[in-house]
């Protein structure tokens, strides 16, 4: 944090703000605004450290604010008389130390650490209780996804019929400039036109088939996730510990959107039920892993004193 780095050496500073403060220019080993961007990433890092925490965070890199898209991350406030644990937009706490002053206020409060986790195995809770309904929604997807593939297939027959046309326009324009009809230039033009065309048709060609072979292990995927869905009911039969609780948020959140003012904050839920713990976001040329995510809208759970 220290100004000498851009070449401003400060005196006249005191604990209690009395003196005046003198800035002599010097030599600068950075340009300010490199000095500007380290400044907030030490101020990032110290905000996100780990280490600083006086409360574990079990949704510590799940929570997202609606309004700005950043990361919320958690922040005890009253450490010393009353510690009580929040998740706070990434960009309203950056605001407030002054590291993007260019930036307006993000609108989403302080949403109480307690409250939101209450809230996210609420609604957890049910998927892993009753395994069976968690299933069936599951299935109506597969079903769409089913449907989904000939529509897929369709598009794929459509784009290998272009594909071939322009194998045959290749060969026409060759004949055309063997004959004579068209010069040399206008050969090499348009053999390059139709090279281009071919090469985006085989690139969409790829694609529907990367989302097609997706699609091809729906059936076995739902197989593991119900296998998996079950064990956790079977050990929510028994105590649950917080431990439990934590253990299955991690493992089967994928997202919390936050929106909302003061008057409420309304937690939008993407829980994801892969037993091999792959990535929790959804990749959306890849149907199979989109099938193995349910959305849950959740209630408001927070309002104004």
């Amino acid at each position: 944090h220290n100004p000498a780095y851009k070449g401003e050496k400060e005196f006249g500073f005191s604990n209690r703000g009395k003196r005046e403060r003198v800035v002599q220019k010097g030599a600068a080993l950075v340009d300010t605004d490199l000095w500007e961007r380290a400044q907030v990433r030490l101020t990032q890092t110290v905000l996100m450290n780990r280490r600083n925490r006086k409360y574990d965070y079990p949704l510590s890199g799940l929570v997202f604010c609606a309004h700005c898209g950043r990361r919320c991350y958690g922040k005890t406030m009253n450490a010393r008389t009353k510690p009580t644990a929040y998740y706070v937009c990434n960009r309203k706490t950056l605001k407030y130390q002054g590291c993007e002053p260019d930036l307006p206020p993000c609108p989403l409060p302080y949403v109480r650490a307690d409250e939101l986790e209450a809230s996210v195995w609420a609604n957890l809770h049910p998927c892993l209780k009753s395994p069976e309904r968690t299933i069936h929604l599951m299935c109506e997807k597969s079903q769409d996804g089913a449907r989904c593939v000939l529509e897929l297939q369709a598009s794929s027959d459509t784009l290998r019929a272009a594909l071939e046309r322009k194998g045959v326009a290749r060969r026409r324009v060759v004949d055309m400039a063997t004959d004579g009809i068209i010069s040399r230039d206008d050969l090499a033009e348009q053999l390059a036109r139709l090279q281009s065309e071919s090469d985006e048709l085989s690139g969409q060609i790829d694609i529907l088939a990367a989302q097609m072979a997706g699609e091809s292990g729906r059936d076995r995927l739902l197989d593991e996730a119900a296998k998996w869905l079950q064990e956790w009911s079977a050990r929510l039969s028994e105590e649950v510990t917080p431990e439990d609780r934590h253990a299955a948020i991690r493992a089967m959140t994928a997202s919390i959107e936050l929106s909302g003012t003061e008057e409420g904050v309304r937690p939008d839920y993407n829980f994801y039920f892969d037993p091999r713990g792959r990535s929790k976001t959804p990749n959306a040329t890849v149907l199979g892993t989109e099938l193995l995510t349910l959305a849950v809208p959740g209630s408001v759970i927070r309002r104004a004193a």
